[in-house]
């Protein structure tokens, strides 16, 4: 899926899902939905066991559901990728 020039990848399709954001083949964030937290974060992904500062927070969202690791339905994940979008954009802007 492609909106606003940002590729998002697919990297876990289950809880939790998540996607890799890339740009002109480079990875400029990563998207992750775990534990009703939708996590935004710009930078190469390393892990979350990673020590290292890579992994720079943007946004997160709380969803009342604490236990969602997935979308219910394209349309919710499209409308959230729609957001991680703007986002980084707005980040990568310094806005």
């Amino acid at each position: 899926m492609k909106i606003e020039d940002i590729e998002f990848e697919e990297s876990c399709n289950a809880c939790p899902e998540s996607y890799k954001l890339m740009y002109e083949n480079n990875e400029i964030g990563f998207m992750r939905l775990r534990w009703g937290i939708l996590e935004l974060t710009a930078g190469k992904y390393v892990s979350i066991f990673s020590q290292t500062e890579s992994n720079i927070y943007v946004w997160e969202h709380n969803f009342e559901d604490e236990w969602k690791g997935m979308f219910n339905s394209d349309d919710e994940c499209k409308e959230y990728q729609q957001i991680c979008a703007e986002k980084l954009i707005q980040y990568y802007n310094g806005k």
